[in-house]
């Protein structure tokens, strides 16, 4: 059964749910924040992964946390860096509208969710997490507002995603201080024929890029399932994971 409580609300015609842990409203502690794309799907009910995290929490094994899951109806848009072409015809061209989203989170979600609850705002106590594409612009966030995000969850992030992996190799902005988790299941992408199937390959590449020019080892975690695939069931799977390797208790 829940202990905490997960609400919804209209924030600039983006609707957000928003969990508070189960010692909240009797605390005076300052709480992390973690901004979490695709809504709530990645811990909404029906997932088990807030019976996880309270579990866990009440084990002293993770920090209680807030949770604010973001709605996205464009993730195309949203959630990708720069405009690139669609992979198939099926689909439309990806929007690369990642700055305004991003820019929105931090200038205008930032402040509102600051100001209405009792948050820690500080860099090690604000987050961004997300899944597939939204794992990317959780990556992406963590060059475009180094000073801003302290851990960022990466899982089965689109680092196939054209000319990122090049643009990882050449920023230079960024905090050596910030905790990142990242994780790709050996299944992923190896029975696509596009550039999806470098699922796995581009993960590890970017691993050892954060490793070697961004963050010390102890800051950024590497983690995979034998024989997962690109699956939300395993994006779910791994979110109370990367949660309690960034937020330990």
């Amino acid at each position: 059964m829940l202990r905490g409580n997960v609400s919804e609300q209209i924030f600039m015609d983006r609707r957000l749910w928003i969990y508070t842990p189960p010692s909240y409203k009797e605390s005076w502690s300052a709480f992390p924040v973690v901004y979490v794309q695709d809504g709530c799907d990645l811990f909404c009910a029906g997932t088990n992964s807030l019976d996880t995290m309270e579990q866990w929490m009440s084990e002293s094994k993770l920090k209680e946390v807030i949770l604010v899951g973001i709605e996205s109806a464009q993730r195309n848009d949203d959630y990708t860096p720069w405009p690139a072409p669609a992979l198939t015809e099926r689909f439309n061209d990806f929007g690369g509208k990642g700055d305004r989203y991003l820019s929105f989170i931090v200038h205008d979600l930032k402040p509102y969710i600051d100001a209405e609850y009792n948050t820690d705002s500080s860099f090690t106590g604000t987050a961004i997490m997300g899944a597939s594409l939204g794992g990317l612009i959780s990556i992406y966030a963590a060059y475009l507002y180094p000073q801003v995000f302290g851990a960022i969850g990466a899982i089965s992030a689109s680092f196939w995603y054209k000319g990122f992996m090049p643009f990882m190799g050449k920023a230079d902005q960024y905090s050596p201080d910030q905790k990142i988790y990242m994780y790709v299941g050996t299944a992923e992408g190896i029975y696509k024929t596009n550039i999806q199937r470098h699922m796995v390959e581009n993960t590890r590449k970017a691993f050892e890029l954060l490793r070697t020019k961004k963050c010390s080892i102890s800051h950024v975690k590497f983690a995979t399932t034998e024989g997962a695939a690109h699956e939300d069931r395993y994006f779910v799977e791994q979110f109370p994971l990367a949660l309690q390797w960034l937020f330990p208790a």
